[in-house]
C-alpha cells in the first residue's frame, strides 16, 4: 500500500491504475490527510458496489425480480426500450 496525493494522481493517473491493476493499492490524501482509495477491482465487487451504491441499479434490479416473481418476461431489447421511456419522462425540462 502507498501513499500518494492528489496531485501525484492527477499528475500520474494511468501509470496509478495500470500499477492498481497489478494489485497495488493506493490511499490518496488531501492535506495529508486520507481521502480515497485507488485499487483494482474485479467484476463481482463491481456489481456489489453498484447494487449497494446507485439507487437506480438497485431499484431495476429490484423490479427485474419482482417481474420475474409475476410470472412477467421481457428480451433485453424490449426492457431497454421501456427503461427508456421512463427515463426520458422522469427527467424535468431544464430552464435557465
Amino acid at each position: 500500500m502507498k501513499f500518494i496525493s492528489t496531485s501525484e494522481l492527477k499528475r500520474d493517473t494511468n501509470k496509478l491504475i495500470r500499477e492498481s491493476g497489478h494489485g497495488e493499492v493506493f490511499v490518496v490524501t488531501r492535506h495529508g490527510k486520507p481521502c480515497s482509495i485507488l485499487q483494482s477491482v474485479d467484476e463481482n465487487t463491481l456489481e456489489q458496489v453498484l447494487f449497494e451504491k446507485s439507487p437506480v441499479v438497485r431499484d431495476a434490479v429490484l423490479e427485474g425480480l419482482a417481474d420475474l416473481k409475476q410470472g412477467r418476461k421481457a428480451s433485453l431489447d424490449g426492457y431497454i426500450h421501456e427503461r427508456k421511456k421512463r427515463k426520458n419522462r422522469a427527467i424535468p425540462a431544464r430552464t435557465a
